[in-house]
This record gives structure tokens, sequence and C-alpha cells, in this order.
């Protein structure tokens, strides 16, 4: 039997127009990197252990409905495929593992089997075309930028 996705700390959002990470979430996922990650936004310890950093942005699987159960999953879904995107793990096998890695999510966190089916099927079906999507471009520089993710969540976090 496969360990269990597990969240260790809850997560605490901030309002914008994407989600914004109000504090560190911790995730014990059944696969490691092949070696410790470290970014502005995340660590990817060689444990298996994924922190998301306090200030991450994200979709969190636009289109579909979220709510405040569906969150953490694509938290660690997004956070997982940033990390892809942004050259730090293969896409084989790492892709898989993180779609999978949102369904156990979304089943740990009581959401429907049917609704978790769906968005695993969804990320499935859509994954690649999400992966292979330009990183949007800057319009403007903040006057002092931190590194990748981070930036665009110091003002609504008091300046972190």
């Amino acid at each position: 039997m496969k360990p269990k996705v597990i969240l260790k700390h809850p997560i605490g959002y901030l309002p914008a127009p994407k989600f914004v990470l109000g504090q560190d979430a911790v995730f014990n996922l059944p696969f490691k990197p092949p070696q410790r990650i470290q970014t502005s936004y995340a660590v990817f310890e060689a444990d298996g252990t994924l922190i998301v950093k306090r200030g991450y942005l994200w979709e969190a699987n636009f289109p579909a409905m979220n709510t405040a159960s569906t969150r953490p999953a694509s938290l660690v879904h997004d956070c997982g495929y940033d990390l892809i995107k942004d050259g730090y793990l293969a896409r084989d096998p790492y892709r898989e593992l993180f779609d999978d890695a949102m369904r156990d999510v979304l089943n740990e966190c009581d959401v429907s089997s049917f609704r978790a089916f769906a968005w695993w099927k969804a990320v499935r079906i859509g994954g690649d075309a999400a992966l292979d999507a330009p990183r949007p471009s800057l319009i403007h520089s903040p006057p002092d930028p931190l590194p990748e993710v981070g930036w665009q969540a110091k003002s609504i976090l008091g300046g972190k």
C-alpha cells in the first residue's frame, strides 16, 4: 500500500487574483527528488518532504471550482509542475507523480471520489499543455524583485 500524502500544517490563504500562500505548507510525498531542491518558492527534501514557502502564488487548477478542501491539492500540484517547468525535476516520471499526489490530497481532504477522479483525469489530459505553456512575462519590474514566484506576493504579505 502506498503511503498517503500528508499535509503537516494548516494552510493560510490571502485574498488576491490568484491564491497566495500565507504560511509555509509542508507535505510528505510518497516519492522523492533525485536530490534536495531549494528554490525561492519551495524546498523538496531528499526524503520526499515538500515545503511550499509563504508567498507562493498559484491558480488552483483554473477553471475548476475551487473550495477550501481542494486548495491543498492544487497547491502541491501547481508547485510540482513549477518545479518541472523550472527544470528542477524531469517531466517523466514527476508529472504523473504530482498528478497522483493531487488526487491523493483531494481524497485526504474528503473531496468526493468522483470529483477527485475528475480533477485527476483533467490533469492527466491537460497537464502536458500546462507544462508546455510559456511562463507569463513581467510588464513592470518591482523595485526590489525577489527571484521566481515570491515577489508577486510581497505587497500582500506586508513586504516580507
